[in-house]
C-alpha cells in the first residue's frame, strides 16, 4: 500500500485537537466545582476552537466556488458513468467520448483521495495497464456499485480493508486495492 499522510496527519490532529477542545469545554464549564480560571481556559479553548472552525469553513466554501468555476470552464456539466461487462471496462464523460479497458489488460487499481471535499469529487478510481493510468473516474459515478462488486469477484487479491480505508481518507493519498502479480 502507497499512502500519503502528509495532510491527513495534520488534519486528523488538527480535528482531533478540536473536539478535545469542544469536549473540555463541555466538561470544565459545566461542573459546580470548576475554578474561575479552568473556566476562563476552557471558554478561551471554546472560542479558539470556534474561531478555526469558522475560518475553516470560509477558506473551504472559497476553494468549492473555485472548484466549481474550474469544472464549469471545462464543460464538465454532466455525469460521468461506468459500465462493464466479461470483456471491459468503460467510462463515458459527460461530452460523450468513451474510454475502454479490457479486464486482461488490467494491472492495478489505485483509489486517489484529495482534500478537496465534501462538495466536489474527492476519491477518484485509477485503473491502470501497465505502468499507464487508462482510466480515471470519480467514485460517484458506479452508482450502483456494480463495477466496485465485479472488481471484488474478478480481481483475486482485491484489497478491501485499503479500499475501506481509502473511503475514509479526507486527504491527498493514494491506496492501491489490488496489483496483479506477475
Amino acid at each position: 500500500m502507497q499512502t500519503n499522510l502528509k495532510s491527513t496527519k495534520w488534519g486528523g490532529v488538527t480535528r482531533l485537537l478540536l473536539g478535545l477542545a469542544f469536549a473540555a469545554v463541555g466538561f470544565l464549564t459545566t461542573s459546580p466545582d470548576t475554578s474561575d480560571v479552568v473556566k476562563i481556559i476552557g471558554i478561551s479553548l471554546f472560542g479558539l476552537a470556534a474561531i478555526y472552525s469558522g475560518l475553516r469553513l470560509l477558506s473551504m466554501r472559497k476553494r468549492d466556488r473555485e472548484a466549481v468555476k474550474t469544472n464549469a470552464a471545462a464543460g464538465s456539466d454532466g455525469e460521468v458513468t461506468v459500465s462493464h461487462d466479461d470483456d471491459s471496462i468503460t467510462v463515458t464523460f459527460p461530452d460523450g467520448r468513451t474510454q475502454s479497458l479490457h479486464w486482461n489488460s488490467l494491472t492495478k487499481i489505485v483509489i486517489r483521495t484529495t482534500d478537496q471535499g465534501p462538495f466536489v469529487d474527492d476519491v477518484f478510481w485509477e485503473l491502470y495497464a501497465g505502468d499507464t493510468l487508462k482510466l480515471s473516474y470519480p467514485h460517484h459515478a458506479d452508482i450502483d456499485h456494480g463495477l466496485f462488486n465485479a472488481m471484488q469477484e474478478r480481481l483475486r487479491g482485491f484489497d478491501n480493508e485499503v479500499a475501506i480505508e481509502a473511503m475514509g481518507s479526507t486527504g491527498n493519498a493514494n491506496f492501491i486495492v489490488w496489483e496483479r502479480v506477475a
